[in-house]
């Protein structure tokens, strides 16, 4: 009897010795996975908080973008009123004095300074042939105010200094033709700016005033 129940202690502690090894390998399953569960929390809030910065980033840097447009159209718009108020422009229109006249007035809201023009060419008419076509030069004005108005020089030249007839009159009457004349100016600021007027059937149209191109044909 002794035995048996030495041998029956012996094998009830079996079982508990198996559930406590089993239960303490569960329990360290569970942390395991609790673990790694919080990993993976933390991971997807870690991944938020960079959706969430980068999106605020964006807003702002967007915001900036449009700040420094704003910023950059209130000044390009400062510049342009600024420009109107000393920038010359011309009108033209022909006058008998008793010749056909080219009178030239400043309508813009700035002093015009070394008003230069750039010749008309002429195709010549017949069968003439030369090296170069007449052209109708005028003469350089050195300023004009504001509201003046002048009668501006000029002079109708061929090749070799001949002068043929006045081609003044062809620009009052282009039948059906587009002629341009090329005015360069510099304002009280010495910005050099460039303006055309085109002469055509229903007379003289000016164009806005830009800044200017490379230097006039000689």
């Amino acid at each position: 009897m002794k035995l048996d129940r030495e041998h029956l202690g012996r094998s009830s502690c079996f079982p508990v010795l198996y559930s406590h090894r089993h239960l303490t390998k569960s329990v360290s399953v569970m942390k395991q996975e609790t673990a790694n569960l919080w990993l993976v929390f933390l991971t997807i809030g870690s991944l938020l908080v960079a959706v969430v910065t980068l999106a605020i980033l964006s807003w702002y840097a967007f915001q900036t973008w449009k700040m420094q447009k704003a910023v950059t159209k209130q000044s390009k718009e400062l510049n342009r009123q600024i420009g109107l108020s000393v920038r010359p422009a011309f009108t033209s229109e022909f006058v008998k004095a008793p010749d056909t006249r080219l009178k030239l007035h400043n309508v813009g809201n700035g002093i015009a300074i070394n008003i230069r023009f750039e010749p008309i060419k002429f195709p010549w008419s017949g069968n003439v042939e030369a090296i170069e076509p007449p052209r109708l030069a005028f003469e350089s004005v050195p300023l004009l105010q504001p509201g003046e108005t002048i009668l501006v020089p000029h002079g109708t030249y061929a090749f070799g200094g001949e002068r043929p007839q006045n081609f003044l009159r062809r620009l009052e009457e282009p039948e059906g033709k587009v002629y341009e004349l090329k005015i360069r100016f510099r304002d009280i600021e010495g910005t050099e700016s460039m303006q055309s007027i085109f002469f055509e059937k229903d007379g003289a149209r000016p164009a806005a005033v830009k800044l200017a191109e490379p230097r006039l044909e000689s």
